[in-house]
């Protein structure tokens, strides 16, 4: 027998999922190992077991049916981040216009921290840039070349006639 539970904490957090053995579930929750959603509730938060099933089919709808109303009732506060019954296609696509979204709020952070980054790494950075490598064509060029080699007619040149 299987169940639908509701994980929440005490800053208005959500998260539904389904099991048909809850205990051995909640133990994965809060293993330290945990790479579901629920790690971004309190680890002080509480669970409700909202309704039990035997039909495995009917529990996967059940889910679907209470994550839509959990996801209505908490809104962006319901840290589940893959719909239930969503296809791959779907999960990409939500997730590619969201990385989208994403990027565009946070550009000024992003540009920031690969500044940061960039200045504590400066020196090795310009050492990876200055080793000496062998392009396929033959020519030997740094690593911090590589993209500029690439557009080169020498290149070009070779990469077209190379046998198919």
């Amino acid at each position: 027998m299987g169940c639908i539970y509701l994980l929440y904490d005490d800053e208005g957090k959500c998260y539904v999922g389904k099991t048909v053995d809850i205990h051995y579930r909640l133990n994965q929750h809060k293993s330290k190992s945990n790479d579901t959603r629920s790690r971004y509730l309190n680890k002080d938060y509480k669970c409700d077991v909202i309704v039990e099933c035997d039909d495995e089919d009917e529990l996967a709808k059940l889910e679907q049916t209470y994550f839509d109303y959990y996801k209505d009732l908490y809104g962006d506060k319901c840290v589940n981040y893959r719909r239930p019954l969503q296809t791959q296609k779907e999960y990409r696509e939500t997730h590619k216009e969201e990385m989208k979204e994403y990027r565009e709020n946070n550009k000024e952070q992003h540009i920031k921290v690969c500044k940061e980054y960039y200045a504590k790494n400066k020196e090795a950075i310009a050492e990876k840039n200055k080793q000496k490598i062998t392009c396929e064509c033959g020519s030997v060029v740094r690593y911090g070349e590589k993209a500029r080699h690439a557009k080169s007619i020498k290149h070009k040149n070779y990469i077209k006639h190379l046998p198919t």
